[in-house]
C-alpha cells in the first residue's frame, strides 16, 4: 500500500499490509514556484506543523519563521484576548 503525506505514519501492526509513505511535498513546491511564489514566507498553523513547514521553505528556498528559530519567540507585554 502507498499512501501520500499523511499527518503521521501508520503504527505497525494497524495495517494488515505493508505501507509506505510517499510525500508530495516537491512536486507542490515546484508547482508554488511555477505559480510566482518564489518570494514567500513559510509559517505553520501550529507547533505540531513547524517540522512540516520548515521542510517546505527549504524546499522553495524561502525563510520560515519556525525553522530559523531556536525555540519560541520570546514573548513582549500581555496578550489581550477578547
Amino acid at each position: 500500500m502507498l499512501t501520500v503525506d499523511l499527518h503521521s505514519p501508520p503504527d505497525p501492526g494497524v495495517l494488515s499490509m505493508p505501507a509506505d509513505q510517499l510525500t508530495a511535498v516537491p512536486v507542490l513546491c515546484e508547482r508554488l514556484r511555477a505559480e510566482g511564489f518564489e518570494d514567500a514566507i513559510v509559517v505553520a498553523a501550529d507547533v505540531g506543523e513547524a517540522k512540516d513547514a520548515a521542510v517546505f521553505a527549504k524546499h522553495l528556498g524561502c525563510p520560515s519563521p519556525s525553522s530559523t528559530s531556536g525555540g519560541p519567540a520570546p514573548r513582549s507585554g500581555r496578550r489581550r484576548w477578547r
